[in-house]
């Protein structure tokens, strides 16, 4: 009887683990995610941070950087070990996902990583979340334009359970009105904890930062 109870334990694990990854299998194409938004999936009465995560990764195209993450966060829904170099922070409670990579080919080359994060905040219609996806490249701790590097925003219908792209202009967000017109490097900061946002400007005239908070439908600039 103990070995039939395993048994059957085993196989209830594997199966949650089997859908947990299904969560993230079924591909949207970025047309479909702009126009009819993919569906969040999730168990309870609403959904958490981890569920957001999970439903960018239903994208086609998520490039280089989102999709080793994905094959790592389906690695960590199912408690398995990642791989060296790479580790998941889930704040479930502050809504706060990091995710951290190390690249380290020889001894005597730079070292360079990146991380990413995820993050979201209530509007104040009680109806729709907003979800913030930032990456940031590093080579020897410092940021550098890399490919992939930038801020993305989702915004999620909690009657529909569909999360769509959201434009910065439809946020409040315009980056031109603090950026130096010699900036070559822009570093997006997204929070642990409160609801404000950092965009840190590099140029040769002199670095400059942006503190933008969100008010529950739009960005406002800090004074």
């Amino acid at each position: 009887m103990k070995k039939i109870l395993l048994a059957l334990m085993l196989l209830m694990g594997v199966s949650t683990c089997m859908q947990a990854q299904d969560s993230t299998e079924s591909e949207e194409t970025e047309e479909d995610f702009y126009n009819k938004g993919v569906e969040v999936h999730f168990k309870g009465t609403r959904p958490t941070i981890s569920d957001f995560v999970s439903a960018v990764f239903q994208q086609e195209e998520l490039g280089e950087a989102l999709g080793e993450m994905k094959d790592n966060w389906k690695k960590h829904l199912c408690g398995q070990v990642l791989p060296k170099g790479r580790s998941i922070i889930v704040d479930t409670r502050n809504g706060y996902v990091r995710y951290n990579a190390e690249f380290v080919e020889e001894e005597e080359s730079p070292r360079y990583s990146h991380y990413i994060e995820f993050c979201y905040w209530n509007y104040t219609d009680g109806k729709h979340k907003l979800v913030a996806e930032n990456i940031v490249s590093l080579c020897d701790g410092k940021p550098y334009a890399g490919q992939y590097s930038g801020v993305s925003f989702y915004m999620y219908d909690s009657e529909t359970r569909l999360m769509k792209y959201a434009y910065e202009s439809e946020l409040g967000i315009d980056p031109d009105m603090s950026m130096p017109e010699d900036t070559n490097l822009i570093v997006h900061k997204l929070p642990q904890t409160g609801k404000t946002i950092e965009y840190a400007f590099f140029a040769p005239s002199g670095n400059k930062s942006l503190r933008l908070t969100w008010n529950g439908s739009k960005f406002v600039k800090e004074k």
